[in-house]
């Protein structure tokens, strides 16, 4: 079963950073939605550097009845769930590419993943 994916803000972060990469700036917040299922459900991110460090606040919800998107945050309800699977697929390919960018980094990982081929040992 896919699961999403931890991330934390990088320490490197800067303000230009997150407005060339898309993001909205709101006074000292930070925000971006990106569409993870269709026009269903949407990944919220919004970075505040308000305090010291800047902070995450991350949420996945259906923007239909602006609630949280269940199976995303509890595991009773995942199953053999399709729309699941799609959005958490997602939602992981687009925090990588924000990795990639220095924006964020994933809790438990070091490095970027390289599809190097190995020497075959004869």
């Amino acid at each position: 079963m896919i699961v999403p994916n931890k991330y934390e803000i990088s320490k490197k972060i800067t303000r230009e950073k997150l407005l060339r990469n898309g993001f909205e700036q709101y006074y000292s917040h930070f925000y971006i939605r990106k569409w993870l299922y269709k026009d269903v459900v949407c990944l919220d991110l919004e970075i505040d550097f308000e305090d010291v460090e800047p902070h995450m606040f991350l949420t996945v919800k259906r923007h239909d009845s602006k609630q949280y998107y269940v199976p995303f945050y509890c595991n009773e309800t995942r199953l053999n769930n399709k729309i699941y699977t799609q959005v958490v697929a997602r939602y992981n390919k687009y925090m990588d590419m924000l990795c990639t960018k220095g924006i964020l980094w994933r809790k438990g990982y070091k490095g970027i993943v390289t599809h190097k081929r190995r020497k075959r040992i004869a």
